[in-house]
């Protein structure tokens, strides 16, 4: 017998039910009893997730892609910023799912794929996108650089093979994840001008990537995509913001769910009981005068530094993002330790050792023989 206030519970005839060493009958007991109950939800929610999927990628099939080429004149100087303004310009594409869509047509976030390319040495700078958002990615171009050219071009992946590996060309590619917590940011564009210099200086953290594209061989290839999907307003912040209260010491306003308060009830009774019995303990009241709201006074300049840096991120806006690269070449002329590390390395740039990191995935997403 269990007894939880007025509510008892005899378990009993499980127990009988459990020594009789047939488990299709105790099984059939289980299931009498309720326990029908969980494998209904469970059988409900396969369903519903196979529908779900069913429809939403029904949809994405009838989206029409367009590849554009981005063509910005030299004189036509901006600082970073702009590319931070374009962003936010393609964050209008958000957009959420009616009951509709939701329950019957499907409905699937769309993406833009920002993409630098490089064969044989000649780079191109592309956005793949729905048809639908053309005008949308023209204008955020625009706006930025007036005299900006964007023509639409044709697929640069059909002149190599689909299946590896492959008897002329080989192929090496990642992704990149990030070390840490999502609400630890990188290093930004903004740590990267030079306040020592005599004028102020931009050192341009592309450079390096863009001198290893340029030195290819006319048989080598490099892809380097960046693809990201609009998300709700404040959708990811709420990570970042208990993060902060946890290197703060601030006291969480997290708001527990109903199985979380289900979960500390039995916690939350033995507290109860402790303050019904041992109301004036000298020791238990110590211990609550001697908590503090937070630790902020006690920080170290570093850890308020990282602190400010999540917070600043938490103000941006924000997108799923997926980084990859590619690296394809014929055999006789396949040069990794040139192009691919030398890809890595100029990703190290945005890596800090108190913040966060990008490093390639090559374990779980990497080109494996």
């Amino acid at each position: 017998m269990l007894q939880i206030g007025p509510l008892t519970i005899d378990f009993t005839p499980l127990l009988e039910k459990a020594l009789t060493g047939n488990p299709f009958t105790l099984g059939w007991y289980i299931l009498q009893k309720g326990g029908w109950i969980p494998l209904l939800y469970v059988t409900l929610r396969g369903f519903w997730w196979i529908w779900k999927k069913h429809i939403d990628v029904k949809e994405q099939n009838k989206w029409k892609w367009v590849l554009l080429s981005i063509d910005i004149p030299a004189e036509n100087i901006q600082s970073p910023r702009a590319v931070e303004n374009i962003m936010a310009h393609l964050a209008g594409a958000h957009d959420k799912a009616d009951l509709i869509e939701k329950f019957f047509t499907g409905f699937a976030q769309p993406f833009f794929s920002l993409e630098i390319v490089s064969i044989g040495g000649a780079i191109r700078f592309y956005v793949y996108t729905i048809d639908k958002f053309r005008t949308l990615v023209e204008s955020s171009v625009y706006a930025q650089y007036p005299t900006a050219e964007i023509t639409e071009a044709e697929d640069y992946t059909k002149g190599t093979p689909n299946y590896f590996p492959d008897s002329v060309y080989n192929l090496w590619g990642t992704e990149w994840k990030l070390v840490k917590n999502q609400g630890y940011p990188i290093r930004t564009y903004e740590e990267f001008h030079d306040s020592t210099a005599e004028e102020a200086a931009f050192k341009d953290p592309m450079a390096a990537l863009l001198e290893s594209m340029s030195a290819l061989l006319p048989s080598e290839q490099i892809w380097f995509q960046v693809l990201i999907t609009c998300v709700a307003s404040r959708s990811w912040q709420e990570g970042s913001y208990r993060l902060v209260e946890k290197l703060a010491g601030i006291p969480s306003q997290h708001k527990p769910s109903w199985l979380e308060k289900i979960l500390a009830l039995p916690s939350h009774i033995l507290v109860r009981v402790i303050d019904a019995f041992l109301p004036g303990d000298p020791e238990h009241t110590a211990k609550i005068k001697d908590e503090l709201p937070s630790k902020m006074l006690y920080l170290t300049p570093g850890e308020r530094e990282v602190i400010e840096a999540i917070e600043e991120k938490a103000a941006k806006i924000g997108f799923h993002t997926k980084i990859r690269g590619i690296y394809i070449s014929r055999h006789d002329a396949h040069n990794k330790a040139k192009v691919a590390w030398g890809m890595v390395g100029a990703m190290k740039q945005v890596n800090t050792e108190d913040l966060n990191a990008l490093k390639p995935d090559t374990k779980k997403i990497g080109t494996h023989a």
